[in-house]
């Protein structure tokens, strides 16, 4: 009666159990991880640190005993707006100054 075809071909978020390390991990480790892990993405500005932040991604999927090939036929939907993001990163990663006038500053934190 509810047959979404559309989901069966998309893999982004779909579980794979594997029986790795990684799944046998508890839930809330692995929420607390992502969610470190995404802050720490998000608030970066070295080219090297999204290097690193790739390596270690694609690190935690190796462990998992995801295939590669899996990975990729799920990022390929998404790939146009990952060139895009990581295209502006590389045009506009340099100075730490602002770019206009400070209104508002707290450590790293700026409003400008």
């Amino acid at each position: 009666m509810y047959n979404f075809e559309l989901l069966r071909n998309v893999t982004i978020g779909q579980y794979i159990p594997t029986g790795s390390a990684v799944h046998r991990l508890d839930p809330r480790a692995k929420l607390l991880a992502a969610t470190l892990l995404t802050l720490a993405i998000s608030f970066n500005t070295s080219l090297i640190a999204n290097l690193l932040f790739l390596a270690v991604v694609m690190g935690i999927a190796w462990l998992a005993r995801i295939p590669f090939r899996y990975i990729w036929r799920g990022l390929l939907l998404g790939l146009p707006v990952l060139v895009f993001i990581f295209v502006m990163q590389f045009l506009f990663l340099g100075s730490s100054e602002p770019a206009g006038r400070v209104y508002f500053e707290w450590g790293w934190f700026r409003v400008t």
